[in-house]
């Protein structure tokens, strides 16, 4: 089966990932410009060339070594984000483009590249990009191989990613690059909701800016994803199967297994659930499905406790806390035939009286016009 490798090249305050499968090899982001660690990976790996080369935008933190490696390496292709930057560090990088003959693309919106076995679902910016700023028309993309996904959004901040679901794409990925290394500029709830990964790689170095800010970690664990930086962990290594399978490998620092919480499940009235009622362990994040069975005579009326509904089948996210639900079951009231029988004949009772009234004046009437006919 085939499988490939992302490497969360530990740079510092920077971005870098290297894609290697069986036909190519990728590099996403390049570094910090005051440092030479994406080159001396690199080497230590044994890379001798770079089918594509992307720097999501042209900050000195995403394409600070990326004129050295197209100088020093075989690289075919190089995508920007077309932002056109004052800075040397960024004019020295077109120029190096341009003197190595890289072929150069400035991807859009709802295109899709797929250089060999790896698609490229481009998610942003779209075109044109005049107006925007340098993290707006920022290089966002979804990177798909077989049933698994990695998200990488570059520094784009909290309004971009509300564009990129009121645009509708599909957003859902295994693995997350966390958005500006993990600033609370980005990675807003309704983007990870809507993305639903797994895991995270935060690649930062928190003496720098603070990267991670508390609230984003605070926002990841909240919502159960597996959370990894290579500030702690060094350079993390993953490797995926087309079946969606994957193994994480970082550099140093053990994996944590996942915590598990209780789901304590109740009722009220007669019925039951399926899982059965009582305490039920799930990992923070693992999708939790109870359904409902009333017993004969009853309803099911309505979910209580940590989630509410009247959706008698109820799925929610397990949180990273122990909760309750309740079921509520409702006795089917039986209609009472006595009063019913009773209103009947009430009503009977009338009509016949009514009738009688009627009879008793057509009877008078009559007798009086017969003795008028008569005289």
């Amino acid at each position: 089966m085939e499988e490939i490798q992302f490497h969360f090249i530990d740079v510092g305050q920077a971005d870098a990932t290297l894609i290697e499968t069986s036909e190519a090899t990728k590099l996403i982001d390049v570094g910090h410009w005051q440092r030479n660690d994406v080159k001396d990976y690199l080497e230590g790996e044994g890379i001798e060339e770079l089918d594509l080369v992307v720097g999501t935008h042209p900050h000195a933190d995403h394409i600070g070594q990326m004129e050295q490696v197209i100088e020093d390496y075989q690289v075919e292709e190089a995508w920007m984000s077309g932002y056109e930057h004052d800075s040397q560090t960024y004019k020295n990088v077109m120029d190096a483009i341009d003197e190595h003959d890289v072929t150069y693309r400035t991807p859009r919106v709802n295109e899709t590249y797929q250089p060999g076995l790896v698609e490229f679902e481009m998610l942003n910016p779209t075109d044109p990009i005049d107006g925007m700023d340098i993290h707006e028309s920022c290089l966002a993309f979804r990177t798909n191989f077989g049933d698994f996904s990695a998200m990488f959004t570059g520094d784009v901040e909290e309004e971009t990613e509300h564009e990129m679901i009121e645009r509708g794409h599909d957003l859902e990925a295994d693995v997350y690059q966390a958005g500006h290394h993990g600033s609370s500029t980005s990675s807003s709830a309704e983007f990870l909701d809507e993305m639903n990964p797994d895991v995270t790689v935060y690649s930062a170095d928190p003496e720098v800016y603070g990267h991670p800010h508390d609230e984003v970690v605070d926002r990841m664990e909240e919502s159960g994803i597996e959370q990894y930086g290579t500030y702690e962990h060094g350079t993390i290594q993953l490797t995926a199967w087309e079946n969606g399978d994957y193994e994480i490998s970082p550099e140093h620092g053990e994996i944590e297994d996942p915590e598990e919480y209780t789901l304590e499940v109740n009722i009220e009235g007669e019925g039951t659930t399926d899982p059965e009622p009582g305490e039920h362990t799930y990992e923070a994040g693992e999708r939790v499905i109870l359904e409902t069975e009333p017993d004969e005579g009853w309803e099911f009326n309505s979910w209580s406790g940590y989630q509410e509904s009247e959706d008698p089948v109820l799925e929610f996210d397990m949180p990273a806390e122990n909760v309750t639900v309740t079921a509520n079951f409702e006795e089917i009231e039986e209609e009472d035939n006595d009063e019913e029988d009773e209103d009947e004949t009430d009503g009977l009772d009338e009509d016949l009286c009514s009738m009688n009234i009627f009879m008793v004046f057509i009877g008078i009437t009559g007798i009086v016009v017969y003795k008028k006919s008569k005289n």
